[in-house]
């Protein structure tokens, strides 16, 4: 991929994700702490329907159809099968946020609905410009967060000008969102039929595996958020949301180059098998051994910044190793998710002994312990795949090594 195409797509994403969190920023100076805990609460609970839309069914189509020619008779048929299944956490939650809304108008559940609604449908539009970008459409992804961050300052300036809360602000969110969706579709025109059963059921399955590292991060996190409220002043939450608002930032950042880099890292693995893992290997060495270092040094420190600091070293390091291990094979896909279960284990057992002497610095540090925990999994998910590797002679595809990153 062209770095001018790169540059449009990074600034293109990296403007909504702007347009996001300062929506956020915003709506808590507009409606103050109670209001918004509300609305955060509900986006917050989507995460992970976000994590099975945009990690796992977006990957999934990125890994598969790398090695499927643009002429493929079954290409269409593909991207409407990953198409429906982005789509599909979004009809559902859709039609439970219309349940909700019937049995129990003005309560907490049409509100969590409709963040779940809200998130799945981010997740939707994750897919959809992806797989256009896959076919040599890439100027859909910026188009369309730019129109979603059009939808966070028209959200703000209602709730500041008409007095909208939080149902309202996510009702209008879910709305561009939507529209944002059936443009997208309009401009790819899939082929719903034709992939056939078993083509879905492994896509299922390998999507599965892919999101399983990002729902049992999300889940870690939130543990995090459930000692700190137990074992340290309320500050400290405050203070773990302003670091990892941060954290989370570079994150998407980095692991959004990687997908636009996805089909270079299969013929990357493809063309030796044998030798790319072993690189894969030594790296998560020294990544493994600096990190050990680095957080203990954080832990004796407690200090917040150190703290941080070291987080997002750890989390780039290692989330962008196993980026790399989960594109060799379903096995190596199961070993990141053990290594990720692993993890939250660890993250809940530290941030127990961490915070209450830390605070929100202790948590940072369980969470840098708990990618740490990672890294002996990867080392041994890191090997020549134990099926035939995606070719290497996939240059023709859209997005693929004949235009490097």
């Amino acid at each position: 991929m062209r770095a001018r195409t790169v540059a449009l797509l990074l600034a293109g994403r990296g403007a909504g994700r702007l347009a996001q969190y300062g929506a956020g920023f915003a709506l808590l100076a507009v409606w103050g702490p109670d209001e918004f805990a509300g609305y955060a609460a509900a986006v917050g609970v989507g995460l992970w329907a976000f994590a099975l839309a945009a990690t796992g069914v977006e990957r999934s189509a990125l890994v598969t159809l790398a090695g499927v020619g643009p002429a493929d008779p079954g290409r269409r048929a593909l991207e409407g099968m990953f198409a429906a299944l982005g789509l599909l956490p979004f009809a559902l939650s859709l039609a439970a946020c219309a349940a909700a809304g019937l049995l129990d108008p003005g309560g907490a559940a049409p509100r969590y609905a409709a963040g779940i609604a809200f998130m799945t449908g981010t997740g939707a539009l994750a897919v959809l410009v992806a797989l256009l970008r896959l076919r040599g459409r890439p100027g859909a992804d910026p188009a369309a967060y730019a129109v979603l961050s059009a939808g966070y300052g028209a959200a703000v300036a209602l709730a500041a000008l008409a007095g909208f809360g939080a149902g309202g602000v996510l009702a209008l969110l879910i709305g561009v969102t939507a529209a944002i969706v059936a443009v997208l579709l309009a401009v790819l025109r899939p082929a719903w039929r034709g992939a056939g059963r078993a083509a879905v059921l492994a896509a299922v399955r390998t999507g599965g595996l892919f999101a399983a590292g990002d729902v049992l991060g999300n889940a870690a996190v939130s543990v995090l958020y459930a000692e700190l409220a137990a074992l340290a002043p309320a500050a400290q939450g405050s203070l773990l949301y302003v670091g990892l608002t941060v954290s989370v930032a570079l994150g998407a950042l980095s692991n959004y180059v990687l997908r636009l880099w996805q089909p270079a890292i299969l013929v990357w693995l493809a063309a030796d098998p044998a030798g790319s893992p072993a690189r894969v290997r030594r790296a998560l060495v020294v990544a493994g051994g600096a990190g050990v270092v680095a957080t203990v040094a954080a832990g004796l420190a407690g200090h917040l910044v150190v703290a941080l600091a070291v987080e997002i070293g750890t989390f780039l390091a290692v989330s962008g190793a196993a980026f790399v291990v989960e594109s060799i094979d379903d096995r190596a896909r199961l070993n990141s998710a053990l290594s990720a279960l692993a993890g939250l284990g660890v993250v809940a057992v530290a941030g127990l002994l961490l915070i209450p002497g830390g605070g929100a610095a202790g948590a940072l540090v369980a969470l840098a312990a708990g990618w740490l925990a990672r890294v002996p999994w990867l080392f041994t998910a890191a090997r020549r795949p134990a099926a035939p590797a995606p070719r290497a002679d996939t240059a023709s595809a859209p997005g693929g090594p004949s235009r490097p990153a």
